[in-house]
């Protein structure tokens, strides 16, 4: 396919054009044939530096800037590249960690603070908070969303965890701070998130880790029906498949209290002697 693209690339620039016709072209090119994201951003740094080895006289790098997908593209790679990097590694967690995010509530300093809070308690992503194509509406207590990831644009059933806020509440919340940051891009609104997330939550988090948190606290403390944790999480993270679940299964709940016990019987230490 790149032969492909170089070849048309040449024959289009037999006659002069702008780099305003250069770029134009390479958005026909980038999208042909209805490209994953990944292949379109692929295609575009390719053409770039085609264009910049073989026609670096005729243009700039200064113009070739221009050569590149539309922001959605790239913070969707981004996003999806901090999830499989967090993926990778097990996520520690206990009661206390839980708290300390649930008393952002009360305690928040800034909009990413309130940007954490939410998502938590909601289990949704970044851009499900910040984006308002993302439309929240409520119905008596309950908050209904259409998402990201998915093919059609039903309302889905958002579950917040019990005794935080009210539907009413978060949708205010929500409206709030998507008006206040209106004018902050979604890369750096990602950006500024993270360093949030590492500040006031832990410092081995991003802001992905606070969806599977949320599926874990949900689990750990408000599973009346004794689901099993695919199913729960299936549920309460609007998955359609059990399949989708298992991507959080790295996540690892710590009971301070077990831990305490365990020791009590194992060595005895720092609470009572184990008679010998």
């Amino acid at each position: 396919m790149s032969k492909k693209i170089y070849s048309m690339i040449d024959k289009f620039l037999e006659e002069d054009k702008t780099i305003d016709e250069v770029k134009q072209l390479a958005d026909e090119l980038a999208f042909s044939n209805n490209p994953t994201y990944k292949t379109i951003s692929t295609r575009y740094s390719l053409m770039k530096k085609y264009l910049r080895e073989k026609y670096g006289n005729k243009f700039s790098e200064a113009e070739l800037k221009i050569i590149k997908p539309i922001d959605e593209i790239t913070n969707a790679l981004l996003a999806r590249d901090v999830e499989k990097r967090a993926e990778k590694k097990n996520i520690t967690y206990d009661d206390e960690l839980l708290d300390k995010i649930l008393d952002l509530k009360d305690s928040y300093k800034n909009d990413y603070e309130l940007a954490i809070y939410l998502q938590f308690i909601s289990g949704r992503r970044v851009d499900e908070i910040k984006d308002p194509k993302y439309i929240v509406k409520t119905f008596k207590n309950d908050v209904k969303m259409n998402l990201s990831k998915t093919k059609d644009n039903d309302f889905k059933l958002i579950k917040l965890i019990p005794n935080t806020i009210s539907a009413k509440e978060f949708k205010l919340k929500v409206d709030q701070l998507r008006n206040r940051n209106n004018d902050v891009s979604a890369n750096d609104w990602n950006k500024r998130l993270n360093k949030a997330v590492k500040r006031s939550v832990r410092n081995d988090l991003t802001s992905h880790n606070l969806r599977g948190l949320y599926a874990g606290c949900m689990f750990e403390r408000h599973n009346e029906n004794n689901k099993n944790i695919n199913g729960l999480i299936t549920e309460v993270l609007n998955h359609k498949t059990p399949d989708a679940s298992l991507s959080y299964s790295n996540y690892k709940y710590e009971n301070k209290n077990n831990k305490i016990l365990e020791d009590i019987v194992e060595n005895g230490v720092g609470y009572f002697p184990i008679e010998k």
